[in-house]
């Protein structure tokens, strides 16, 4: 198996409509070497796996994202694709944006009793979508809170609706649950004579 990085010796690199997977080559002077460009790279609606070092000035990114390592991004200080810690990423996936068309939150509707918890499901689709993490909130917190988990717990009667949004950005597409919450019953009462 041979290793090889791809370069641009004017500058500019452009990578549009393709899957690519880059093996990057080792040199003395860099390590290992990915992708580099002296002023910038675009990668336009393509798929590329790169194991090794993104090197250059500007990193473009059209109908396409960084898909991991999950919050990666291009600091233009270093001229390099660092992680969420702002370390050197030298193993990066980027790929087409697959949005989210919809989210079934189940189950659908449900009754509790004050005091009652239930954990709700949230289904994003299509199963590839690039962002899968939901955000969940209740339109009557007094009556239903809902934790970050998606667990419901029933404060007091009354109706709410629980809904868990995508957390794509742009997007509104959400799913939703109607909770009913009944009093708690009182204890029979006995007496004993």
């Amino acid at each position: 198996e041979k290793y090889y990085s791809i370069s641009s010796n004017d500058g500019f690199l452009m990578l549009s409509d393709l899957t690519l997977d880059v093996k990057g080559g080792y040199s003395s002077e860099y390590g290992t070497l990915g992708i580099w460009a002296e002023d910038s790279i675009v990668i336009k609606n393509a798929t590329v796996t790169i194991s090794g070092k993104t090197s250059t000035g500007s990193l473009t990114l059209e109908g396409c994202q960084i898909l991991s390592p999950e919050g990666a991004r291009f600091d233009k200080e270093k001229r390099k694709v660092v992680d969420a810690n702002g370390n050197l990423v030298t193993n990066l996936k980027i790929g087409k944006k697959e949005p989210v068309t919809g989210i079934t939150v189940t189950p659908s509707n449900q009754t509790l009793k004050v005091g009652e918890t239930l954990t709700l499901t949230a289904t994003v689709v299509p199963d590839n979508a690039t962002e899968k993490g939901v955000t969940w909130s209740s339109s009557d917190a007094t009556t239903a809170s809902v934790s970050e988990t998606g667990e419901v717990t029933a404060l007091k009667k009354g109706k709410c609706t629980i809904t868990a949004q995508t957390k794509e950005e742009g997007s509104k597409v959400k799913g939703i649950c109607e909770i009913v919450v009944t009093s708690q019953e009182a204890p029979a009462k006995f007496s004993i004579t």
